[in-house]
């Protein structure tokens, strides 16, 4: 979890770093190129247009760290446990429409079912004779996520963007549980199923570089406050690079391929006495934008 939050932080360095980069060059009078331009965030201002659109498609291989709370079942220490999904492969399509210097964009994650693999957890109970008997709480979890936002923006510099939005997160869990001990017949028991809804403002920060030619590194950071069903906080990192191929079509003026690692994490808060839960995806994501 520390590093997920090294990652976020560099995110968001790499993004001051540019917006420092950026202004020293305009100080310097110096021209940016035109690759390096948020064509990933706005559709290129093709013959100094006012209006422009782009619409893009992601497509990301991410897990899902979940949090469950366990209560007094598990005897290790804590009451929340993090369950390590498996990998799963989601489209998440977006789009953009820029006006001058101002932009409106948003995406869309459908909603995603996650398999997790079976987990015992040490626990204990108490016979009717009063004798501690140990013994494994073995849990299975299905579990399923959905996610959207909407952001205003406003271009600062041609490689630099500041945004305000909304996050929604909706999450849910079914989980199966039984005891298992030698010498005793496996027990079932029940967990309290989970399904919720979460939403966040936030603010964000994008940039883009020119590396060499078309090619080109991006990086993007997001803060949220939570609430909804739970108070917290939200946090997303995003670094990476894009390869822009011009196009001469009168509609599609180019072709823009993205390839980056996207981490994402909700600290949230229920006043338990293990502390807060903290619901982690992540993963390497590829990408393809069409601005018009």
């Amino acid at each position: 979890m520390k590093s997920g939050k090294m990652f976020v932080l560099l995110a968001c360095l790499l993004s001051l770093g540019i917006c420092v980069v950026a202004h020293a060059a305009d100080e310097k009078g110096e021209e940016v190129s035109p690759v390096g331009k948020m064509q990933t965030l706005a559709s290129s201002n093709r013959s100094g247009a006012d209006w422009g659109y782009a619409l893009g498609l992601k497509t990301w291989m991410n897990e899902w760290s979940l949090p469950m709370k366990l209560g007094s079942y598990n005897t290790d220490g804590s009451a929340i446990l993090q369950f390590e999904s498996d990998s799963e492969f989601t489209f998440i399509p977006t789009f953009m429409v820029r006006y001058r210097k101002f932009f409106i964009g948003g995406s869309y994650m459908p909603k995603t079912e996650y398999e997790f693999s079976m987990q015992s957890v040490p626990s204990s109970r108490y016979n009717i004779y009063g004798r501690e008997i140990k013994e494994d709480l073995n849990i299975d979890v299905s579990a399923e996520r959905k996610e959207w936002d909407l952001n205003l923006g406003y271009m600062i510099t041609p490689n630099i963007a500041l945004s305000i939005g909304y996050k929604s997160l909706s999450r849910s869990y079914d989980a199966q549980a039984s005891f298992s001990a030698a010498g005793f017949e496996d027990e079932d028991i029940d967990i309290a199923p989970l399904d919720e809804s979460l939403s966040a403002p936030i603010l964000g920060l994008s940039a883009v570089f020119p590396i060499k030619g078309k090619l080109n590194l991006y990086s993007n950071f997001a803060y949220g406050f939570i609430n909804g069903d739970a108070d917290g906080y939200y946090y997303l990192g995003e670094l990476g690079i894009n390869y822009v191929f011009p196009l001469t079509q009168k509609m599609v003026s180019a072709v823009i391929l993205n390839l980056g690692y996207r981490f994402q994490r909700v600290d949230l808060d229920y006043n338990y006495p293990a502390g807060a839960q903290n619901d982690i995806t992540s993963g390497f994501n590829l990408g393809v934008t069409a601005p018009f």
